[in-house]
């Protein structure tokens, strides 16, 4: 089991002390996964070294069941912590599968040579993650998605039960990301490991990861189970600002581009409201009920105002803008 207790991150800024994370206390537990989250400078990647033993100051912080990570030998350390950090290695003529056996390395001997053992582990790991495929490719001939995936294989066959990554999904697509995220909510479950990440990518991270880490930057954090974070309004606390705002509801971000002086009210069928509510914000008509122009959203993905039906919603966006309102 993973514990921080009592751990401090600052940073002396032209003899200014700032500090970025005061007294964390937290827990996680096998087959748990932890997402950070927060804007930019907060500390979500400072924090991943620190649990990493790579930051002096906080490894009296850091409890591995019980015992501070100061007093944890290297090569053991090797064995319960696996690092995967955001740059990307492209070694031209080194193998995906050579390069995930040098998760292998706190196992070897003094001459670094694979047992039988040890290869297994390597193939398991892929197929765990189903790229099977990948194995003798070249690292410099993956795409971004396959090479993340080849880190965690490296990862895995480290078999260490806490797995740490700094914003594994930031160079993937969108489908990519997505697939990303799913692998390490099942990959907690199923091989029973505490993962934390840090990403940018709020929309989709809080959906597969059980528990949250907010951290506003100024020292002060909120910690718990991600739906809790949302019901208790800690997700509008940390990112609302004049533009954009959580949805405590359904759990999306929204962008509020209707600062203007139109208004109308949308009645009707609930999906085309939505999609046509989006519309009208980017062209800076806001939706309100208590509008005096009203547009009715017919199910068969039709709209009517006054005396005028329309089939499509670039027509009708074009009909609006003729009116004075």
């Amino acid at each position: 089991m993973l514990h921080l207790n009592d751990l401090h991150i600052s940073f002396d800024i032209k003899g200014v002390k700032r500090k970025l994370i005061s007294g964390l206390e937290m827990e996680l537990k096998p087959g748990e996964n932890l997402v950070l989250l927060g804007r930019n400078g907060v500390g979500k990647s400072s924090l991943l070294k620190a649990i990493s033993g790579k930051m002096e100051a906080c490894l009296d912080a850091v409890l591995w069941n019980g015992k501070a990570i100061r007093g944890i030998a290297q090569q053991d350390l090797a064995k319960k912590i696996a690092w995967i950090p955001t740059t990307r290695v492209d070694i031209p003529y080194l193998k995906a599968f050579d390069y995930a056996a040098l998760g292998r390395l706190p196992y070897l001997s003094f001459h670094g040579r694979l047992k039988e053992l040890d290869r297994k582990m390597v193939e398991d790991a892929f197929v765990k993650l189903h790229i099977q495929e990948l194995k003798t490719r070249d690292l410099n001939q993956l795409s971004d998605g396959e090479f993340q995936k080849v880190q965690i294989a490296r990862a895995l066959c480290q078999d260490t039960p806490l797995i740490l990554l700094d914003e594994p999904s930031a160079f993937l697509d969108y489908p990519s990301k997505v697939d990303l995220f799913s692998l390490l909510n099942r990959l907690a479950k199923q091989e029973n490991k505490m993962i934390i990440y840090s990403t940018h990518d709020l929309d989709l991270a809080w959906r597969f990861a059980q528990k949250t880490l907010l951290l506003a930057g100024d020292g002060s954090y909120n910690f718990g189970l991600s739906e809790q974070l949302i019901l208790d309004g800690h997700f509008n606390r940390y990112f609302d600002d004049e533009f954009i705002r959580f949805n405590g509801e359904d759990g999306h971000f929204e962008f509020d581009f209707s600062k203007g002086s139109r208004s109308l009210k949308l009645t009707g069928d609930k999906k085309l409201i939505f999609w046509t509510s989006q519309a009208m914000a980017k062209a800076g008509i806001e939706v309100q009920d208590t509008s005096e122009i009203e547009v009715h959203c017919f199910s068969e993905g039709e709209w009517g105002i006054q005396d005028q039906k329309f089939k499509k919603l670039i027509d009708l966006m074009n009909f609006l803008n003729t009116l004075i309102f």
